[in-house]
């Protein structure tokens, strides 16, 4: 939600929650092999990848409302590296 009002200038209940599937996503693949620490730092850029990637389909004019390829393909790619 820090992202959105420095973006928007408000906050944004739906944003804040799908920064939280983000990271989540991103990390569900490694968890067994990093350290609690590794998985903040992993869930945090998941969050910006996916406003990043979010930012990007709208710049690109591709629908996609509930942001699921942000969340899902972009997110999981980056858990994936």
């Amino acid at each position: 939600t820090a992202i959105a009002k420095y973006r928007t200038g408000a906050y944004n209940l739906a944003v804040g929650l799908n920064s939280i599937l983000a990271g989540l996503v991103s990390i569900t693949g490694p968890c067994s092999v990093v350290e609690p620490w590794h998985a903040f730092v992993i869930g945090a850029v998941g969050a910006a990848v996916l406003h990043a990637s979010s930012k990007l389909l709208l710049k690109l004019h591709v629908d996609d409302p509930l942001d699921a390829f942000p969340i899902h393909g972009c997110c999981g790619a980056w858990g994936g590296l």
